[in-house]
């Protein structure tokens, strides 16, 4: 129906999925096969879009981009628990602040598919996802690191408000939990440098409890436990105290704190199952490859 009230909107429909293959991904490279246009802008069915976002994007796309990430944030329903709702809004915030961080430093780690766009030719010319089509989820993570290491093109970030994507709260904790580990179980297949990174920090991530673990018998762990709780605080606070400043997000600094200590036992338990067990998405379990 909506298609027949504007006929420059077109309906892919996907009626099976080839075996050994991630559905997103597919469904995702059939769209991009029907794009006509130059620069290929991809969102979500549950965010909303401000009427300059498209205007936005463009702004950003210079001669050499290849791809723009822009920021998402969490809009509270009626009715959420005010604390479930800081929580949540914190650590999904913090995966865009990373990703800012990540593309300013040069090395491009996580994105996001609900406010990304880049130029099909791009897409065509590195074969889409590649060898990577089977892996489940990572369909935006995957792509950006693609196009990074061609070499070739510039991956920008979106920081203009008016380039911002509302989306609603992941609504219960076994729901956090899904998403988390379908989240962790794409890690493994990032690029070299990003896996290396990721990895020291997951070792200190599980360092992290053991050592407090001994610092209740051992008083010379206390200090270790201290410096350790400092780093991992102070480290988050660097970049998250002028990433909430940056995306309009200062009445969320005080749960930075409470976000950063439940964020540890989430991040170790998520990647671990993600990676090694299942996951529910979208109705239907899934182990990190398709077909696996």
């Amino acid at each position: 129906r909506f298609c027949g009230e504007y006929p420059n909107v077109s309906l892919v429909r996907i009626e099976h999925t080839p075996a050994g293959v991630s559905p997103k991904k597919y469904a995702v490279t059939k769209a991009v096969e029907r794009a006509h246009n130059e620069v290929v802008v991809f969102t979500d069915a549950d965010c909303v879009v401000g009427a300059e976002w498209l205007a936005t994007i463009d702004r950003y796309f210079a001669a050499n981009v290849g791809l723009v990430q822009g920021i998402t944030t969490y809009e509270r329903p009626s009715g959420m628990n005010p604390l479930f709702f800081a929580l949540q809004a914190v650590e999904f915030l913090s995966h865009g602040v990373v990703s800012a961080a990540a593309i300013g430093a040069g090395v491009p780690l996580n994105s996001n598919a609900n406010n990304l766009a880049f130029r099909r030719e791009i897409f065509e010319r590195i074969g889409g996802y590649g060898e990577m089509g089977d892996v489940v989820s990572g369909d935006d993570d995957l792509l950006l690191q693609r196009i990074a290491q061609t070499g070739d093109w510039e991956v920008r970030y979106m920081t203009d408000p008016a380039g911002a994507v509302k989306t609603k709260p992941t609504p219960t904790l076994d729901a956090i939990f899904e998403q988390r580990k379908r989240w962790g179980s794409k890690t493994v297949h990032y690029g070299s440098k990003q896996v290396a990174l990721l990895s020291s920090i997951f070792v200190f991530y599980v360092c992290l409890p053991a050592v407090c673990a001994q610092a209740v018998f051992d008083r010379k762990a206390r200090k270790a436990l201290g410096l350790m709780l400092a780093v991992k605080v102070g480290g988050e606070y660097l970049l998250m105290w002028p990433g909430t400043r940056l995306f309009g997000c200062r009445d969320l600094r005080r749960f930075l704190l409470p976000a950063s200590l439940l964020q540890l036992p989430l991040t170790v338990a998520a990647v671990v199952l993600g990676v090694f067990g299942r996951f529910s998405w979208k109705g239907r379990r899934f182990k990190r490859r398709s077909g696996a």
